[in-house]
């Protein structure tokens, strides 16, 4: 049973400040999107699976950005360890933040994922979480992922968003995002 509380749809979220990948710092409270800020909490970079998703999103920034959300992608991993990861993988678009903190992920709802879950430099990592926060700092919607198991896609987030731009900013039943398993955009079978 997990004891860790999170921000509730229609709540405001915890404070969030960390630390960028090339720059100073990213504060939740300094954003102002035109419909939302979606807020990616990703393992750290010992996690191919992350890797792979902020990988996409990053060469696919521009669609979230014409859809007017602004995207930051959040870890606890140390700030040589994000730039190492960055540079290594041409992250040159997507804002990569640094140092989450064990209270302030737990805050958010993002749970430890155990023992043995922690990279080289013995940083913990976390459940895998997107956050979709209104300008006014309060929670649309969250996802956050507490089996393992693949990632959503990023199509299958993009496609999120579009239901909730068409069905109204206040509906948050409109981001659904299919189970990793079940992806809705993988390909499908072929007829037998």
């Amino acid at each position: 049973m997990s004891l860790t509380s999170h921000p509730k749809p229609g709540q405001p979220v915890p404070a969030l400040q960390v630390g960028m990948v090339g720059g100073c710092c990213w504060r939740l409270s300094d954003q102002k999107p035109q419909h939302f800020t979606l807020v990616i909490a990703y393992r750290g970079g010992q996690c191919p699976d992350s890797i792979s998703f902020l990988q996409d999103v990053d060469s696919r920034l521009g669609e979230f950005r014409r859809r007017g959300i602004a995207v930051v992608a959040i870890s606890a991993d140390p700030r040589q360890c994000a730039e190492s990861t960055a540079s290594e993988l041409g992250l040159d678009r997507l804002p990569i933040g640094y140092g989450v903190s064990p209270d302030r992920a737990m805050a958010w709802g993002l749970e430890p994922l155990g023992k043995g879950h922690t990279d080289k430099t013995g940083c913990a990592a976390f459940n895998f979480g997107i956050f979709l926060v209104r300008p006014d700092g309060t929670l649309h919607t969250s996802y956050i992922q507490s089996k393992p198991g693949r990632l959503p896609t990023v199509n299958s987030v993009l496609k999120a968003l579009d239901r909730t731009l068409e069905r109204g900013l206040d509906d948050p039943s409109a981001f659904v995002l299919p189970e990793a398993d079940n992806d809705q955009d993988a390909p499908p079978s072929p007829a037998p």
